[in-house]
């Protein structure tokens, strides 16, 4: 039984139609009478039983200008300068490359594309990439190559990737972009997501930065920010926060108690956007142009409600007028003189109202806040034709306010109208509705 199977295997090696041939299979010299190879043409690789070489999976650092093998040992993942990762698991010399580092190449030349490589074992080379060319314009621009399908993966910084012809197409006017994706476009343009192109800015779009469908942008510029009308304004102030908006200043700077404004001064109520200079203080503070500080009434000579210059009152906050003789603020307008605010003597012409206000209409006692009387004095009622205060006699007698060519329609206090002759009568009197 042993001499048979002996036989058996004589036979195989003499007469076996395996066929070594050198320069094949990884092989560099075959035995003759065997047919096996003996010798293979790297290290990594050793006579197989099959004639041919396999993978010695004995990568060796420092052998064959390897410096970095796969984690398998079968393959050298980095050389040395000058050598890179070839097809065959080694290092060779390519004229390929561009740019390398440490054995791997980072840019090939023109006409190559840097691509990963599968081998006759399929496995891939892990992150190794070939300089590989290219002759197709399909492949223009391209930065990864999907090597079995033969088309581009990946493209250039500057250029986006076609969804249905995968050809490199350059980004109009974009900075910087990532994978086909433009991130940013440049100065004069706004980035659209939707459609991944940049536009020029006009309209709503002036310093915009970003827009996420087009229709209205979502994020400024660097230095700017929303304002109330959702424009993109410029102030070198402000820390960008979750909004998008000026809501938090940079270190140094106080946020106006109005928003949107980042100034020096923590008593200013509002101020100029694209230089952060206050222009307006909280109650009891005056903005001294001098100096452009917001100081407390007493250190501007009780000047209240006041922007001052050289110290005096040049002009009052919102709701305030400046008396023409003291020159300080009230919140009444034609107002001569004032005391803390209030108006206690008017100019010519104007009468001083209960409410220390003044207005044109003699024996007008009320005004409201757009100046129009509300209440005349006793014995006498608003007539809304003339806007005068007349004697309330006849058939106004009683009357607060309405029109003297026809009827009174409201009374004074403790007076009541009767529908059917628009007559104002006392509570005390008995009378019909």
């Amino acid at each position: 039984m042993l001499f048979y199977c002996i036989l058996i295997a004589l036979f195989k090696i003499f007469f076996s139609e395996q066929n070594c041939k050198e320069g094949l299979n990884n092989c560099a010299k075959c035995n003759p009478i065997t047919k096996f190879c003996v010798k293979c043409e790297k290290d990594i690789y050793t006579p197989d039983r099959e004639g041919g070489c396999e993978n010695s999976k004995k990568c060796v650092l420092g052998v064959n200008h390897c410096i970095e093998c796969s984690e398998d040992e079968k393959f050298c993942r980095k050389c040395d300068e000058g050598y890179f990762p070839d097809e065959n698991g080694g290092c060779s010399i390519t004229d390929n490359c561009e740019i390398s580092y440490k054995g791997e190449c980072l840019k090939c030349k023109e006409n190559y594309i840097l691509v990963g490589k599968q081998n006759s074992y399929s496995y891939i080379i892990g992150e190794i990439k070939l300089c590989k060319p290219y002759s197709s314009d399909d492949l223009k621009n391209c930065k990864i190559i999907n090597v079995e399908k033969g088309k581009c993966d990946v493209c250039e910084d500057g250029y986006y990737l076609g969804e249905n012809d995968k050809k490199c197409t350059k980004i109009e006017y974009c900075s910087i972009s990532s994978f086909g994706i433009c991130q940013r476009c440049n100065n004069a343009n706004y980035l659209d997501k939707k459609q991944n192109k940049c536009f020029l800015e006009k309209d709503n779009f002036i310093n915009c930065k970003i827009s996420n469908d087009g229709t209205k942008c979502d994020e400024c510029k660097d230095d700017f920010y929303f304002d109330d009308e959702g424009k993109c304004v410029f102030s070198n102030y402000c820390s960008k926060g979750e909004t998008n908006k000026c809501d938090k200043c940079k270190d140094g700077y106080y946020l106006t108690q109005s928003g949107g404004v980042c100034t020096t001064e923590e008593k200013c109520d509002s101020g100029r956007k694209d230089i952060g200079v206050c222009t307006l203080c909280t109650d009891e503070f005056c903005i001294d142009f001098k100096d452009g500080k917001c100081k407390s009434n007493k250190e501007n000579n009780d000047l209240q409600n006041c922007r001052v210059a050289d110290g005096k009152c040049s002009q009052c906050k919102y709701g305030f007028y400046l008396s023409q003789e003291d020159k300080k603020c009230c919140k009444s307008s034609n107002c001569l003189k004032s005391e803390n605010g209030i108006c206690n003597q008017c100019i010519n012409g104007y009468f001083l109202t209960l409410d220390k206000k003044c207005t044109s209409v003699q024996h007008c006692i009320y005004i409201d806040d757009y100046y129009k009387c509300k209440e005349c004095d006793n014995n006498f009622y608003y007539d809304k034709e003339s806007q005068k205060c007349k004697t309330a006699e006849g058939n106004f007698k009683g009357c607060k306010y309405g029109y003297a060519s026809k009827n009174c329609e409201r009374c004074k206090d403790n007076f009541y109208l009767n529908k059917k002759n628009n007559l104002c009568y006392s509570n005390q009197e008995n009378n019909e509705f």
